[in-house]
């Protein structure tokens, strides 16, 4: 359904000043509680039908033309430096450097898509799906980062000393090194969280509830195609439980705080957390402090100890957040 000039005037409206509009008034679907982020949804075209064009682009079309603008690049990467997976001496550090920027030459190509969707398909504002504000609030960010690297860092080591798996950690730690890929590290996990969230939580988010009109039923959406489109033959269903709880958290989060730089905060600290701190062997801009011996399996342990430090992060970001908002 295309949003008339009074339903985009009054979602705006609703959105600047933190009040909210009936579902009704907005859009299709039964009358429910509006949310100031996901009622950004409705404005420009917002049918099924464009969502789902929305949905087969982003998550289809854009991969494969990505894959003819890197492809290129990363051919020259690997005959220059060797394979993907080829431990590289740069920034004072032997890591898997080739295969960290293969891995990062997608995201920037699929904000681009996720753009191009939402401004020509959609036709509006591609900042309202980060916020109703349209704006991007990268104290937000980090307040969300700084709160949950610690937890996620220590529910993963509390979840493999749970899970009984013999394991081995290497302390790898190269200061000069460390710094330098984490300086690198930091921008492109950033624009990577970004990309992510914008492709599995807002576009979703949004164009579920733009058809069907309940934050819950939106939520539980997107992580359902998050988990989906991480299908992998070598999956175990702890692994699904894994992903679909980290997609219902992101979603969570972000219908909760109506924006969606949260989920990104928490997004880069996990990404930060698995490849800088402690770590699989796995591509990476630096050696990270300590590397495990063998990959650690995903175990009902890890996912109940993710649990933990969601619910303590929810407490603890929407108790700080809170205040702040309050003052």
């Amino acid at each position: 359904m295309t949003a008339s000039e009074k339903t985009s005037t009054a979602s705006a409206g609703a959105a600047a000043s933190g009040s909210a509009v009936t579902g009704s008034a907005v859009g299709p679907g039964p009358a429910a509680r509006s949310n100031a982020y996901l009622d950004m949804g409705r404005l420009g075209r917002s049918s099924e039908l464009i969502y789902g064009i929305g949905l087969i682009i982003i998550f289809l079309v854009v991969p494969l033309a990505s894959a003819q603008v890197i492809g290129p690049i990363q051919a020259w990467a690997i005959s220059t430096y060797g394979p993907p997976d080829a431990m590289v001496n740069l920034f004072a550090t032997t890591a898997n450097i080739v295969g960290f920027l293969i891995w990062m030459a997608m995201f920037p190509i699929w904000i681009l898509g996720v753009f191009l969707v939402v401004r020509l398909l959609n036709q509006r504002p591609f900042m309202t799906l980060i916020s109703p504000t349209r704006t991007y609030d990268l104290k937000l960010v980090g307040l969300a980062f700084l709160i949950y690297l610690p937890l996620v860092t220590l529910s993963s080591l509390a979840g493999i000393w749970l899970a009984g798996q013999p394991v081995t950690f290497n302390f790898v730690f190269e200061p000069a090194g460390w710094i330098a890929g984490l300086a690198l590290g930091l921008v492109l996990y950033l624009i990577q969280a970004t990309s992510d969230e914008l492709v599995f939580r807002a576009y979703p988010l949004q164009g579920v509830y733009a058809v069907i009109g309940r934050p819950v039923v939106a939520a539980i959406g997107a992580a359902l195609i998050f988990s989906l489109y991480h299908y992998s033959p070598a999956n175990t269903p702890e692994t699904y439980a894994s992903l679909f709880i980290a997609g219902l958290f992101a979603a969570a989060l972000t219908v909760k705080a109506q924006r969606l730089e949260p989920a990104i905060g928490v997004h880069l600290a996990n990404n930060l957390s698995l490849f800088s701190i402690v770590q699989n062997p796995e591509v990476t801009p630096a050696e990270p402090i300590w590397r495990l011996a063998e990959p650690v399996g995903m175990s009902w342990a890890l996912v109940a100890t993710a649990v933990v430090a969601a619910v303590v992060f929810w407490v603890v970001f929407f108790g700080v957040w809170g205040r702040k908002e309050r003052q």
